[in-house]
C-alpha cells in the first residue's frame, strides 16, 4: 500500500506541475498578448493626431465648398437676371422700330389702296343685304 500511497503522490505532484507549467504559459501568453495590444494602441495613438488634422482639413474644405457653392448660386442667378433683362432690352430696342416701320408700311398700304382703288358706282350684294334688312 505505501508503494500505491507513493504513486498517488508522485501523480499528484506532476499533476500540480503539469497544472503549474500550463498556468505559466497561460500567464505568459496572455503577456505576450498584451504587449502586442499595447503595441497597437501605441500606434492608434499616434495615428489619432494625423487623423484629427485630416478630419478638420475636411471639415474646413467642406465648409468652403458650402459657400462656394452657395455664392456660385447667387453669381448664377444674378447673372440669369442680367441676361433676361439684357434680351428684353435688346428686343425692345429692336423691335420697336420694326414695329413702327411696319406700323408706317400698313398706313402707307392702306393710302395706296385708297387711293388707287376704284369707285364703285354699283352697290355690291353686301351693301344691298344691309340696306334691305331694317335696323333693329
Amino acid at each position: 500500500m505505501e508503494t500505491l500511497l507513493v504513486v498517488a503522490i508522485i501523480v499528484a505532484a506532476l499533476a500540480v506541475v503539469v497544472q503549474a507549467a500550463a498556468l505559466l504559459s497561460m500567464y505568459l501568453m496572455s503577456r505576450r498578448v498584451a504587449d502586442n495590444i499595447d503595441d497597437l494602441v501605441n500606434e492608434g495613438h499616434k495615428l489619432i493626431g494625423p487623423l484629427e488634422h485630416i478630419a478638420t482639413n475636411l471639415k474646413t474644405t467642406s465648409e468652403d465648398l458650402v459657400e462656394i457653392a452657395q455664392n456660385g448660386r447667387a453669381e448664377i442667378e444674378y447673372l440669369r437676371t442680367r441676361i433676361h433683362s439684357t434680351v428684353d432690352e435688346v428686343q425692345d430696342r429692336v423691335m420697336k422700330p420694326i414695329r413702327e416701320c411696319s406700323a408706317i408700311g400698313i398706313g402707307i398700304s392702306a393710302a395706296v389702296r385708297t387711293f388707287f382703288s376704284r369707285r364703285r358706282t354699283t352697290p355690291t350684294r353686301a351693301d344691298e343685304n344691309v340696306r334691305q334688312t331694317p335696323a333693329a
